[in-house]
């Protein structure tokens, strides 16, 4: 009876090929996270807000400390220059007469 060697299919070069294979992906990897890294980087920074600027005029004095569109009367007459000018609005008010039900009500603001 005569033995003979059997060679496994996995030889050291099949993992030196894996080895090698694995290296690659890991450089590819690392170099799309270094790009990005770097176009973030490059970025510029803004310094002040970006619609800082469009204000260009300040409120007259009625309208200091007032919401922008909850004007008073005096408030809108002194932007506009118009005399007799009422304020036009809704508040949405929610109700709810159950748990599970919400109801929403427009008011017209008092003044």
């Amino acid at each position: 009876m005569q033995i003979e060697k059997i060679q496994s299919p996995k030889t050291t070069s099949d993992g030196y090929n894996l080895a090698g294979i694995a290296a690659l992906l890991a450089v590819a990897i690392l170099t799309v996270i270094a790009s990005a890294a770097f176009a973030f980087a490059e970025m510029p920074t803004q310094g002040a807000s970006a619609k800082g600027n469009r204000l260009s005029s300040d409120l007259p004095a009625s309208c200091q400390g007032q919401a922008w569109g909850n004007w008073s009367e005096g408030c809108l007459e002194s932007l506009s220059g118009k005399a007799g000018l009422r304020r036009i609005g809704a508040i949405t008010v929610e109700e709810r007469p159950s748990e599970n039900l919400s109801v929403l009500v427009r008011q017209t603001p008092s003044s």
